[in-house]
């Protein structure tokens, strides 16, 4: 492993290791550090590969240095600049990330090494959280809040989503490694489930029906035939789950599915409506900021009508929003938003892409690909509530995944490209 993908790993696990303080901490310094040191270095080595700029990456790196320019918005509009830096510091880290790992992982070799690292890392997360579940006598808890940490919070889903494609792989895996990676599923799964976060569960349907899709085209079948294939051991799975949890668990897991068709009345999705609408009610007192942005760590008004989001029902004054799209708008305007929404439709066209190829180039690393574009697809839907890229350490996550992305579709077309200029 070249040094630069260390660098990327002590990277992941110091942010994994990293507690969210008001205070700057040393171990803060340290994880910041290590990042500066390793995003100089991702920086020197792309430039001196003198590769051209991928269109994903550009656009993602035009964002970036919006954000940064707005940092003059933000500081009209009376925001601390450290307060500004700890908001920016998550966007600075994605891309950097991301252009760091398409030069750190170039070979097929290095490349599941760092896929199996993201995967390991969750499951390392989620199996502790789990872990500690046997301290908690169920009998007694009475409240789903209580158990929910341990689920091992969005490290369920985005396990599940890097592994589960893997589960039906063609040519089939060796046994073991596919009991391998079957128990891995199973961990991220029960996680997922004792989570009790609707959010989660719903991004991760939607995410692996995007799954099996691409899985249809890749092992030329047809989407029905894939969808029941991927279906039965999904529906058992979960029986299994239901049956080895607790009663508790069960009744908590019945609780929270039966309230997914009434969420347009329960107080957590009204709260985030009236977020969005006095995110724009703020926004067109000053139409310029609709293009513009108001700067990270600039504050929005709203009324919120549920009494345990913010400690009481009244008007409440905040600078982040659970829905990220809303976030990136207030922050960096139309011109943000659009840069960023830019940047995810080109990385799915250019996957896409390649995996259109996939019937004249070699697919083992199609699969890579496909964990990756679920892992997104998860990521983009969580982000309409929950969004974990306000997080800087899943920045770090999601970063290595584009540059991994990035990294295999270049590999795969010059593949393509060889071999049709082969005699």
């Amino acid at each position: 492993m070249r040094p630069l993908g260390v660098l990327i790993f002590i990277s992941l696990i110091l942010s994994t290791l990293q507690e969210g303080s008001p205070e700057v901490t040393s171990f803060e310094l340290l994880t910041a550090g290590v990042l500066g040191v390793t995003f100089f270095w991702g920086t020197i080595e792309f430039l001196s590969s003198r590769r051209g700029i991928p269109r994903p990456l550009f656009y993602l790196l035009g964002f970036l240095v919006w954000a940064g320019v707005n940092v003059v918005i933000a500081l009209a509009n009376g925001v601390e600049l450290l307060w500004w830096f700890r908001r920016f510091f998550p966007v600075f880290t994605l891309p950097l990330t991301a252009l760091a790992s398409t030069v750190a992982f170039r070979s097929q070799g290095q490349m599941r090494v760092a896929y199996v690292t993201l995967i390991l890392i969750g499951l390392i997360v989620v199996f502790h959280a789990l872990l500690q579940i046997r301290s908690v006598d169920l009998t007694t808890v009475s409240n789903l809040q209580a158990l929910r940490r341990y689920g091992g919070g969005y490290y369920s889903a985005f396990g599940l989503c890097l592994t589960a494609p893997f589960l039906f792989r063609r040519p089939r895996l060796k046994r073991s490694e596919w009991l391998l990676v079957a128990g891995v599923s199973f961990v991220f799964s029960l996680g997922l489930l004792i989570s009790f976060t609707r959010t989660y569960w719903i991004s991760t349907i939607a995410a692996l029906l995007v799954m099996v899709y691409l899985l249809a085209h890749v092992n030329r079948i047809t989407v029905p035939a894939s969808l029941i294939r991927i279906t039965i051991p999904t529906v058992l799975i979960l029986v299994i789950l239901l049956c080895i949890t607790p009663p508790t668990i069960r009744g908590f897991v019945y609780s929270r599915a039966i309230s997914i068709p009434q969420a347009t009345n329960d107080l957590s999705l009204i709260d985030r409506f009236s977020e969005l609408k006095g995110l724009w009610n703020s926004a067109t007192q000053n139409p310029i900021s609709i293009i513009v942005g108001n700067g990270l760590g600039a504050k929005f008004t709203f009324y919120s009508p549920n009494p345990w989001s913010w400690g009481g029902t009244g008007w409440i004054e905040n600078d982040y929003s659970h829905n990220y799209y809303a976030y990136i708008f207030w922050s960096t305007g139309l011109i943000g938003l659009s840069l960023f929404l830019l940047f995810w439709g080109s990385i799915f066209r250019q996957v896409s892409k390649i995996l259109r190829l996939s019937s004249n180039i070699s697919t083992g690393l199609s699969y890579y690909l496909i964990g990756i574009c679920t892992a997104l697809v998860n990521l983009l839907i969580a982000s309409l509530t929950g969004p974990p890229l306000a997080s800087f350490k899943w920045a770090i996550y999601f970063g290595v995944l584009v540059g991994l992305a990035l990294s295999i579709t270049r590999m795969q077309l010059n593949q393509s490209q060889n071999s049709k200029g082969a005699p």
